[in-house]
C-alpha cells in the first residue's frame, strides 16, 4: 500500500512539472525593464493576464536601458534576468556583447502580425513605437511650425529646448538637420553645420520630459524638439500646447525586448514576448500612455490614433534610422555637439 501511494505521489509530481510553462519546473520569470508610467500599464495589460495564463510568478528588476544592460553584461556567466526591454542604442550594444538570444519565432506567433519598422530580426520585436516631433505653446507661437526649419527662425531667439545628447531624440534630431540639407546619418557634416546655425534660436538643451514640463509652462521655452506622448499628456492637462509632425517626417524612436543569452528560462520568456505584442496588450497600453501600437490588428479611434505613430499612412513618415551606424559614430557626434552647445 506504501508502495502504491509514493507511486502516485511520484507521478503526480511529474505531471505537474510536465504541464508547468516551458515544459519545465520553473515558475519564475525575471523581467528586466522600466518603471513609472509605462511599469503601471505593463501590471494591468501584460504582467497580470501572464501569470493567469501561465501559472509564473513575474519578478520585476527595474531600472534604465543603461542599468539594465550593465546588469546582463555583469551576469553574462550565469544569468539571472530572463527578459528584459532595451532602447534601440542599448539593443544594438547587448547584440554586439552577445547577450541576446535570436527569438525563435515558432513560440512567438504573434510576431507575424508586427509591423516590418517594429522588426529587428533575428532578434525581439519592438514594444512601442515612438517619434520625435514639435511641440510649441500656442499663446507664443502664433503661426503653428509646419516644418523643422521653422525652428531656424530668427523670432525665436532663445525661445527653443532641444534634448542633451544623451537622449535618444538628440541623435535623431542631429540625422534630421542633415537631412534638410541633403545629408544623413552616413553624411553627418551638414547636421552640425545646421546646428551651429541654430544655437542662438536654442534656450537649453534639457535632459527630461520634467524639463520640458517646466520650461513651456512657464513660457522659456515656445517650441521643443520632444517626443509624442509626453507632450499629448501635456495637451491633454489643459496647458496650452500642441504637438505637430513636420512635412519632412519624424524620428521614429524604437525599444525592443529580448531574451537574455542562457537566461534560465527561455521558453517562459518568448511566451512573455508574445504576451507583450498581443493586440491586447499593445491596445491597452496605447490608450494610456500614447505610445504607437506595433501589432497591425490593434484599432484606434481616429482621436486617439493622431497621437501616436499608428497606421500603414502614418508610418510612412516615420523614418527609422541606421542605429548601428549611429552608435558606431557617437564618439565623433558628442565631441562635436559639445563644442557647439557646451561653450
Amino acid at each position: 500500500m506504501k508502495r502504491r501511494i509514493l507511486w502516485l505521489v511520484v507521478t503526480l509530481s511529474l505531471l505537474v512539472l510536465s504541464f508547468s510553462p516551458g515544459g519545465s519546473a520553473a515558475t519564475k520569470l525575471v523581467f528586466g525593464g522600466w518603471g513609472g508610467d509605462w511599469d503601471k500599464m505593463a501590471q494591468e495589460y501584460v504582467y497580470k493576464p501572464f501569470q493567469q495564463k501561465y501559472g509564473a510568478e513575474v519578478v520585476l528588476s527595474y531600472g534604465g536601458s543603461a542599468d539594465i544592460f550593465a546588469r546582463i553584461r555583469a551576469q553574462k556567466a550565469d544569468p539571472q534576468i530572463d527578459v528584459v526591454t532595451l532602447t534601440e542604442l542599448m539593443t544594438i550594444n547587448a547584440i554586439k556583447e552577445d547577450l541576446l538570444w535570436p527569438l525563435r519565432k515558432e513560440n512567438v506567433p504573434n510576431l507575424a502580425d508586427v509591423w516590418d519598422k517594429a522588426q529587428m530580426p533575428p532578434y525581439g520585436p519592438a514594444i512601442l513605437l515612438a517619434e520625435v516631433g514639435i511641440a510649441y505653446n500656442t499663446e507664443k507661437v502664433k503661426t503653428p511650425p509646419t516644418s523643422w526649419r521653422d525652428l531656424w527662425k530668427p523670432e525665436y531667439r532663445g525661445r527653443v529646448a532641444i534634448p542633451s545628447f544623451g537622449n535618444a531624440s538628440a541623435l535623431a534630431f542631429i540625422v534630421m538637420a542633415a537631412r534638410l540639407e541633403g545629408g544623413d546619418e552616413y553624411n553627418i557634416d551638414p547636421g552640425f553645420k545646421m546646428l551651429e546655425k541654430l544655437e542662438p534660436n536654442v534656450v537649453t538643451t534639457y535632459a527630461s520630459d520634467s524639463d520640458v514640463y517646466a520650461l513651456l509652462e512657464r513660457g522659456e521655452a515656445w517650441l521643443a524638439v520632444w517626443y509624442n506622448g509626453p507632450a499629448w499628456a501635456m495637451r491633454d492637462k489643459g496647458f496650452p500646447i500642441k504637438y505637430v509632425r513636420p512635412k519632412e517626417g519624424v524620428p521614429g524612436i524604437r525599444s525592443f525586448i529580448n531574451v537574455v543569452k542562457n537566461c534560465k528560462n527561455r521558453d517562459l520568456a518568448e511566451k512573455m514576448i508574445n504576451q507583450h505584442i498581443s493586440v491586447e496588450a499593445q491596445k491597452g497600453m496605447a490608450e494610456k500612455i500614447f505610445y504607437g501600437p506595433v501589432n497591425k490588428k490593434v484599432t484606434l479611434t481616429p482621436e486617439l490614433a493622431q497621437k501616436m505613430p499608428y497606421g500603414e499612412e502614418c508610418l510612412k513618415g516615420f523614418l527609422v534610422f541606421d542605429w548601428k551606424h549611429i552608435v558606431n559614430e557617437l564618439p565623433k557626434w558628442q565631441e562635436r555637439w559639445m563644442k557647439i552647445f557646451n561653450k
